[in-house]
């Protein structure tokens, strides 16, 4: 398995999987192969879904495995003491199965959401790109530390300020100019 692969199942698994005893099904990286050198690994919580494509011509798995967030410290302790200049980590792959250093740390009889039925289509999208890390600065300036909420207003011309509601609190955010960071339009409508 390359070792990129292994770094971002655990940040996956870190920030968009459910830790929701009651939604078990919720708790796991789905990782499914797209071709010869690339796999998907796709996470939802129940109000976040996301898909991250990386290069890994390893990891030759026939059917989907899930990989649930139970497995975070031991994914952890591989990678602390896997050598620091290593580029794969050494995994076994049986049908359904990935082991590491013999311990299998898929699933297969998980009840996993459809993804396919629950991503949204985004047909006759546009795209605005803007920076994550304002975003967020402006979202606690404007309530705080409190859990918030941030409904974005993006005008009729799609290339002007993005307007940020939290609360009763407003700001404006400025869009990225440049397109060049932005997937081709066929690749974020689907």
């Amino acid at each position: 398995m390359n070792k990129t692969t292994l770094e971002r199942i655990v940040k996956i698994l870190d920030h968009l999987v459910s830790d929701d005893v009651t939604r078990h099904h919720l708790g796991h990286v789905a990782v499914t192969k797209v071709n010869d050198e690339q796999v998907l690994l796709s996470a939802c919580d129940g109000h976040i879904l996301g898909d991250v494509k990386i290069a890994d011509d390893d990891l030759a798995i026939a059917a989907p495995c899930f990989i649930h967030r139970d497995m975070l410290p031991f994914l952890r302790l591989t990678l602390k003491e896997s050598p620091r200049l290593a580029n794969t980590i050494e995994a076994q792959v049986s049908p359904g199965s990935i082991l590491i250093n013999g311990r299998a740390i898929t699933a297969t009889d998980v009840n996993y959401p459809n993804l396919e039925a629950i991503r949204p289509k985004f047909e006759g999208a546009f795209q605005i790109a803007f920076d994550v890390e304002l975003l967020m600065s402006l979202v606690k300036g404007l309530n705080g530390d409190k859990r918030h909420h941030a409904h974005l207003v993006i005008g009729n011309d799609r290339l002007g300020p993005v307007k940020v509601f939290v609360g009763e609190n407003q700001g404006v955010l400025m869009p990225i100019r440049s397109d060049s960071k932005l997937p081709k339009s066929s690749e974020a409508t689907k």
